[in-house]
């Protein structure tokens, strides 16, 4: 995240990471530093105070009855999955399980933004508890990845969202190094491929993260999950207690990979030389999701991207309630505020995939040029 940062202004960057970290203040302070001149810039003036106003009519406030709402949802879901399931409704019981650990995605995604509860400790917790508990996997894994992906959108060799190889590649840099035979069905393949990226992150990539980096809280709440795991579908014996966890895990990584990747995917990218500030960065190289009940919920909020990335420290169920006034600063600046419908999205991240597994010689020579530049 600092390499990405080097040589440029990082004060909104800092700013929305660590909203609620006075422990990031203290280190800050501590650290070399030199006099700079009050930013001219009247993009940047009008961001400081717009973010400004926003705090201070209490858009970073957490609601509790909103964060018990959000919690007891998964929560009750998961109960109703179990309950299919003992009463021999097999596959629907699982496919609302499969939902329940995705829905359990979006609570630890704002939780490990320190936007849940407005407590870091209290969120760190509940995003340990729903990312082991809920989908078996390392949150603190997942953060180091996900503060690399908000450091640097859609930034070739800084976005880790971007590292998707051997399985599927949305940019043409990145499909230089793919088997070109396979990216050319990746499209059709994606959902598929969703299936063993959770496979692969289970069994290997976050085990693997919880005993390197001694992360004892995931640590604890996975042998937890495992444990109540067993308890529950032990009565099916060891094959069907295997195929259910996979089963499960498969409908997860639709939901969620799916619905991750409709946010910037098929936005353009950034070669690692090129640089662009905190809001360029935010705006350009995302895509809202335009805002509805349905949408809002299917989505955790998140279909409101481009807000998310301008401050990610904000209680994500505020932020369709600020998109006119980020419009209107888009509007005033003369930013394109790329807003779209939801299948509309879901078409254009899909051709993406196909345009970029199937691209000619000409389009694979100029990624080529840009690598070398």
């Amino acid at each position: 995240i600092l390499k990405s940062k080097l040589g440029h202004d990082a004060t909104e960057a800092f700013q929305e990471f660590h909203h609620r970290s006075s422990r990031a203040e203290r280190m800050l302070k501590t650290l070399k530093s030199r006099k700079v001149e009050p930013n001219s810039d009247p993009l940047a003036r009008d961001f400081a105070l717009l973010r400004q106003e926003l705090i201070d009519e209490g858009f970073y406030e957490p609601n509790y009855f909103h964060v018990a709402y959000r919690l007891l949802e998964v929560l009750f879901f998961a109960y109703i999955g179990y309950q299919l399931v003992w009463k021999g409704y097999f596959y629907t019981g699982l496919t609302i399980l499969g939902l329940t650990a995705g829905r359990s995605g979006w609570v630890q995604h704002e939780a490990n933004h320190n936007s849940l509860t407005g407590n870091m400790n209290v969120d760190k917790l509940i995003g340990s508890f729903y990312f082991s508990m809920g989908e078996a996997g390392s949150a603190m894994w997942w953060v180091r990845s996900h503060n690399r992906h908000h450091a640097s959108p859609q930034h070739h060799q800084y976005d880790a969202d971007l590292s998707t190889l051997p399985l599927m590649a949305f940019e043409y840099l990145t499909a230089l190094g793919g088997s070109r035979r396979w990216l050319k069905f990746q499209a059709y393949g994606f959902i598929p491929s969703t299936w063993l990226v959770v496979l692969f992150w289970k069994l290997y990539l976050h085990p693997r993260a919880i005993i390197k980096k001694r992360a004892i809280s995931d640590g604890i709440f996975l042998i937890f999950h495992y444990g109540l795991y067993y308890h529950l579908f032990s009565y099916l014996g060891i094959g069907w207690m295997i195929w259910s966890h996979i089963v499960w895990g498969s409908i997860e990584g639709s939901y969620l990979f799916t619905n991750f990747a409709l946010s910037h995917t098929h936005k353009p990218v950034m070669e690692k030389s090129q640089s662009e500030d905190w809001i360029h960065s935010a705006i350009n190289r995302t895509v809202n999701i335009k805002s509805s009940f349905l949408v809002n919920w299917w989505m955790g909020y998140l279909n409101c991207q481009i807000e998310h990335h301008l401050y990610p420290n904000m209680p994500q169920f505020r932020l369709p309630q600020i998109v006119p006034r980020v419009k209107a600063l888009c509007k005033k600046h003369k930013l394109y505020y790329d807003e779209q419908g939801y299948f509309e999205t879901v078409g254009a991240m899909f051709a993406n995939l196909h345009t970029v597994g199937n691209a000619d010689t000409v389009g694979r020579g100029y990624a080529k040029t840009m690598r070398r530049n």
